[in-house]
């Protein structure tokens, strides 16, 4: 993938952000949901349309989790080949710093250019998350 020039808009970005910020809660919690636990059934009625299969709906519910961790895979992978993917996870999702990525991470020991790649990682991200 070309690292494209369209930039984000400051709340485009923040939103992108929080979205990255919970890859490491979204793998935890579909982990957790690949189980059946123990399920509360409520023997009350539910109404037309509410779906009342618990584990279905745990289903339902990690395949979401699944896919949007995969899409952040996915568009750090398509960043110049994937060379950068590791630092871009590290650094987007989990809050490592530039200055603390582990150096088999990096292409570059310049600042900018992780930067201008990241900011590409966004910018495809969102475009994913959008589409």
């Amino acid at each position: 993938m070309e690292l494209t020039e369209r930039r984000l808009t400051r709340l485009e970005y923040q939103q992108v952000r929080v979205f990255c910020k919970r890859y490491p809660e979204m793998k935890s919690q579909a982990a957790q949901l690949l189980g059946v636990g123990a399920q509360n059934y409520d023997p009350m009625p539910h109404g037309k349309g509410i779906p009342s299969d618990p584990v279905s709906a745990a289903a339902m519910r990690r395949l979401k989790l699944l896919e949007n961790v995969s899409m952040i895979d996915n568009a750090a992978l398509a960043i110049d080949g994937g060379r950068w993917a590791r630092a871009l996870i590290l650094n987007a999702c989990y809050g490592v710093s530039w200055e603390k990525l582990p150096a088999e991470t990096m292409r570059t020991s310049h600042k900018q250019a992780f930067f201008t790649v990241r900011r590409a990682f966004f910018t495809l991200l969102w475009e994913r998350w959008n589409t």
